[in-house]
């Protein structure tokens, strides 16, 4: 019997703080948006503070102020570990803010998307080539970085894997006895 009376009361208590979420979210207050967004991004509770962001990213266009939230925003699908949606964000915050002291952050965040995104040698390697020409692009475009050298570090850790997807292919053909074919693929490799 006190085991329902708790479950109750801790269902009151998680509605309640559900309540204030949502009546923030859907309010017409800007600024309890922004500042919600902001708390939930310090709190590193991403997936809680996107909603946020993009309530109030339109009401800022061309004005300073939408070039943090952009950022913030872009950051909070890093921190969330989506990455493909943080790779568009990060990317788009580049081009759109190309003289911000955040874009060689952002576009060398952007090129780190696409390699957390790379599988496994054994599999499709899309993601490792982009990963590869995103830290190109990044090196081209900022020599003078100090993330250069580790752009070439992981532009490495990446050929490490096209070479190993490549051997397992010619081995694959010479183990078919398929010798013709392993020929061509070991002089490719």
């Amino acid at each position: 019997m006190n085991c329902k009376y708790l479950y109750l009361i801790l269902f009151a208590l998680l509605l309640g703080s559900c309540s204030s979420y949502e009546r923030i979210l859907r309010g017409d207050d800007l600024a309890a948006k922004e500042a919600k967004a902001m708390e939930f991004y310090n709190k590193k509770e991403y997936q809680k503070a996107i909603p946020f962001f993009e309530e109030v990213i339109g009401f800022y266009k061309g004005n300073k102020k939408a070039e943090d939230l952009y950022y913030y925003y872009s950051m909070c699908f890093y921190g969330a570990e989506e990455y493909l949606m943080a790779a568009y964000n990060l990317k788009n915050f580049v081009n759109s803010f190309e003289s911000s002291p955040r874009a060689e952050e952002c576009l060398f965040l952007n090129a780190m998307c696409y390699y957390h995104m790379s599988p496994r040698y054994n599999q499709d390697q899309t993601n490792t080539t982009k990963a590869m020409n995103e830290f190109q692009l990044f090196i081209n475009m900022y020599p003078s970085s100090p993330r250069v050298l580790e752009c070439n570090t992981m532009i490495d850790q990446l050929r490490r894997k096209l070479e190993a997807k490549d051997y397992a292919s010619a081995k694959l053909y010479f183990d078919m006895s398929n010798y013709k074919a392993a020929n061509t693929a070991f002089s490719n490799l």
